[in-house]
Protein backbone atom coordinates (compact mmCIF):
# COMPACT_ATOMS: atom_id res chain seq x y z
CA UNK A 1 0.00 0.00 0.00
CA UNK A 2 3.07 2.32 0.77
CA UNK A 3 4.52 2.09 -2.39
CA UNK A 4 0.90 2.86 -4.10
CA UNK A 5 0.68 5.54 -1.87
CA UNK A 6 4.03 7.08 -2.77
CA UNK A 7 3.41 7.00 -6.96
CA UNK A 8 0.01 8.69 -6.38
CA UNK A 9 1.07 11.49 -3.89
CA UNK A 10 4.11 11.70 -6.57
CA UNK A 11 1.80 11.73 -9.75
CA UNK A 12 -0.63 14.08 -8.09
CA UNK A 13 1.36 16.33 -5.63
CA UNK A 14 5.23 16.15 -5.14
CA UNK A 15 5.75 15.71 -8.40
CA UNK A 16 5.25 18.89 -10.51
CA UNK A 17 8.74 20.54 -9.71
CA UNK A 18 10.82 17.05 -10.71
CA UNK A 19 12.38 18.38 -13.09
CA UNK A 20 14.03 21.49 -11.75
CA UNK A 21 14.70 20.00 -8.54
CA UNK A 22 16.41 16.36 -8.99
CA UNK A 23 19.58 17.33 -8.57
CA UNK A 24 19.09 19.28 -5.61
CA UNK A 25 19.75 17.31 -1.97
CA UNK A 26 17.38 19.07 -0.40
CA UNK A 27 14.70 19.53 -2.38
CA UNK A 28 14.75 16.03 -3.71
CA UNK A 29 13.82 14.50 -0.58
CA UNK A 30 9.98 15.48 -1.75
CA UNK A 31 10.09 16.14 -5.31
CA UNK A 32 11.97 12.70 -6.12
CA UNK A 33 9.33 10.08 -6.83
CA UNK A 34 11.01 7.74 -4.19
CA UNK A 35 9.66 4.73 -5.58
CA UNK A 36 13.15 2.92 -6.03
CA UNK A 37 13.41 0.52 -3.09
CA UNK A 38 9.80 0.06 -4.04
CA UNK A 39 10.90 -1.03 -7.32
CA UNK A 40 13.76 -2.51 -6.04
CA UNK A 41 12.23 -5.15 -3.59
CA UNK A 42 9.27 -5.65 -5.76
CA UNK A 43 6.50 -4.15 -3.98
CA UNK A 44 5.48 -2.52 -6.65
CA UNK A 45 6.11 -3.11 -10.61
CA UNK A 46 8.04 -0.89 -13.60
CA UNK A 47 4.93 -2.28 -15.24
CA UNK A 48 2.44 -0.61 -13.11
CA UNK A 49 4.48 2.40 -12.73
CA UNK A 50 5.07 3.13 -16.24
CA UNK A 51 1.02 2.32 -16.77
CA UNK A 52 0.13 4.90 -14.26
CA UNK A 53 2.42 7.76 -15.54
CA UNK A 54 0.97 7.13 -18.88
CA UNK A 55 -2.80 7.62 -17.98
CA UNK A 56 -1.86 10.50 -15.39
CA UNK A 57 0.10 12.24 -18.62
CA UNK A 58 -2.69 11.74 -20.81
CA UNK A 59 -4.86 13.21 -17.95
CA UNK A 60 -2.86 16.66 -17.86
CA UNK A 61 -3.02 16.69 -21.80
CA UNK A 62 -6.70 16.85 -21.80
CA UNK A 63 -6.55 19.24 -18.82
CA UNK A 64 -4.34 21.54 -21.12
CA UNK A 65 -5.93 21.15 -24.30
CA UNK A 66 -8.85 22.69 -22.54
CA UNK A 67 -7.07 25.98 -21.19
CA UNK A 68 -5.90 24.73 -17.91
CA UNK A 69 -3.04 25.66 -16.61
CA UNK A 70 -0.88 22.75 -15.40
CA UNK A 71 2.47 24.41 -14.60
CA UNK A 72 5.57 22.15 -15.00
CA UNK A 73 3.78 19.03 -14.96
CA UNK A 74 4.25 17.86 -18.35
CA UNK A 75 7.82 18.26 -18.57
CA UNK A 76 8.69 16.91 -14.84
CA UNK A 77 6.71 13.63 -16.28
CA UNK A 78 8.64 13.32 -18.96
CA UNK A 79 11.71 13.72 -17.25
CA UNK A 80 10.79 10.86 -14.91
CA UNK A 81 9.58 8.43 -17.65
CA UNK A 82 13.20 9.16 -19.33
CA UNK A 83 14.71 8.46 -16.04
CA UNK A 84 12.78 4.93 -16.05
CA UNK A 85 13.72 4.13 -18.68
CA UNK A 86 17.81 5.19 -18.29
CA UNK A 87 16.92 2.46 -15.01
CA UNK A 88 16.42 -0.42 -16.72
CA UNK A 89 18.48 0.34 -19.78
CA UNK A 90 21.74 0.12 -16.88
CA UNK A 91 20.04 -2.57 -15.47
CA UNK A 92 20.15 -4.86 -18.51
CA UNK A 93 22.99 -3.56 -19.84
CA UNK A 94 24.90 -5.73 -16.63
CA UNK A 95 22.34 -8.29 -17.15
CA UNK A 96 23.79 -8.80 -20.88
CA UNK A 97 27.36 -7.82 -20.39
CA UNK A 98 28.34 -9.19 -16.53
CA UNK A 99 32.14 -8.34 -17.29
CA UNK A 100 31.19 -4.48 -16.62
CA UNK A 101 31.55 -5.43 -12.82
CA UNK A 102 34.59 -6.34 -13.28
CA UNK A 103 36.67 -4.57 -16.18
CA UNK A 104 37.20 -0.69 -17.29
CA UNK A 105 35.21 0.95 -19.91
CA UNK A 106 38.55 1.73 -21.24
CA UNK A 107 41.11 -0.58 -21.33
CA UNK A 108 43.95 2.04 -20.75
CA UNK A 109 42.87 2.40 -17.62
CA UNK A 110 42.58 -0.62 -16.38
CA UNK A 111 46.45 -0.32 -14.07
CA UNK A 112 45.12 2.66 -12.51
CA UNK A 113 44.72 2.09 -8.46
CA UNK A 114 45.42 -1.55 -8.78
CA UNK A 115 49.24 -1.28 -7.85
CA UNK A 116 50.56 -2.91 -4.68
CA UNK A 117 49.67 -0.76 -1.86
CA UNK A 118 47.21 1.43 -3.73
CA UNK A 119 44.20 0.72 -1.91
CA UNK A 120 44.36 3.45 0.98
CA UNK A 121 41.77 1.23 3.80
CA UNK A 122 42.40 5.03 6.15
CA UNK A 123 40.65 6.93 3.19
CA UNK A 124 38.15 4.38 2.53
CA UNK A 125 37.10 4.22 6.22
CA UNK A 126 36.63 8.21 6.64
CA UNK A 127 34.69 7.97 3.15
CA UNK A 128 32.71 5.29 4.07
CA UNK A 129 31.78 6.68 7.66
CA UNK A 130 31.37 10.47 6.13
CA UNK A 131 34.72 11.48 7.64
CA UNK A 132 36.86 12.69 5.24
CA UNK A 133 36.95 16.19 6.04
CA UNK A 134 35.37 17.40 2.79
CA UNK A 135 31.64 18.69 4.55
CA UNK A 136 29.51 18.53 1.77
CA UNK A 137 30.70 14.62 0.96
CA UNK A 138 30.47 13.52 4.55
CA UNK A 139 26.89 14.98 5.00
CA UNK A 140 25.82 12.94 2.04
CA UNK A 141 27.40 10.10 3.61
CA UNK A 142 26.01 10.63 6.85
CA UNK A 143 22.96 11.22 5.27
CA UNK A 144 22.85 8.11 3.34
CA UNK A 145 24.07 6.02 6.28
CA UNK A 146 21.16 7.71 8.24
CA UNK A 147 17.84 7.35 5.56
CA UNK A 148 19.72 4.88 2.94
CA UNK A 149 18.54 7.37 0.38
CA UNK A 150 20.46 10.57 -1.34
CA UNK A 151 19.41 11.10 -4.60
CA UNK A 152 21.25 10.26 -8.01
CA UNK A 153 23.47 13.47 -8.08
CA UNK A 154 25.04 12.80 -4.72
CA UNK A 155 25.37 9.02 -5.54
CA UNK A 156 27.42 9.84 -8.57
CA UNK A 157 29.06 12.64 -6.29
CA UNK A 158 30.11 9.88 -3.65
CA UNK A 159 31.41 7.15 -6.09
CA UNK A 160 33.34 9.53 -7.59
CA UNK A 161 34.36 11.51 -4.74
CA UNK A 162 35.92 7.57 -3.40
CA UNK A 163 37.61 7.33 -7.16
CA UNK A 164 39.03 10.23 -7.92
CA UNK A 165 39.72 11.94 -4.98
CA UNK A 166 40.40 8.81 -2.31
CA UNK A 167 42.02 7.19 -5.56
CA UNK A 168 40.06 3.88 -4.32
CA UNK A 169 39.80 1.29 -6.78
CA UNK A 170 35.53 1.03 -7.61
CA UNK A 171 36.36 -2.67 -9.06
CA UNK A 172 37.22 -3.03 -5.38
CA UNK A 173 34.49 -5.25 -3.27
CA UNK A 174 34.58 -3.18 -0.40
CA UNK A 175 33.16 -0.08 -2.54
CA UNK A 176 30.51 -2.24 -4.03
CA UNK A 177 29.63 -3.98 -0.21
CA UNK A 178 29.51 -1.15 1.19
CA UNK A 179 27.05 0.99 -1.49
CA UNK A 180 25.00 -2.58 -1.18
CA UNK A 181 24.67 -2.08 2.64
CA UNK A 182 23.52 1.01 2.71
CA UNK A 183 21.33 1.23 0.25
CA UNK A 184 17.54 0.71 0.61
CA UNK A 185 17.23 0.56 -3.04
CA UNK A 186 20.63 -0.54 -4.02
CA UNK A 187 20.87 -2.33 -7.79
CA UNK A 188 24.45 -3.21 -9.10
CA UNK A 189 23.40 -2.00 -12.45
CA UNK A 190 23.45 1.18 -11.27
Amino acid sequence: RRALATLESFLFKRGACFSQNISSPNTSWTSCSRLSAYLSWGHISLRHVVHALRHRQEELRQQKTQGEDIGPWLKSLQAFSSRLHWRSHFMQKLESEPELEKRDLCPAYQHLRRQEGDWNENRFQAWSSGKTGFPFVDACMRCLLQHGWINFRMRAMLISFATYNCWLDWSNKKLSAHMARVFLDYEPGI
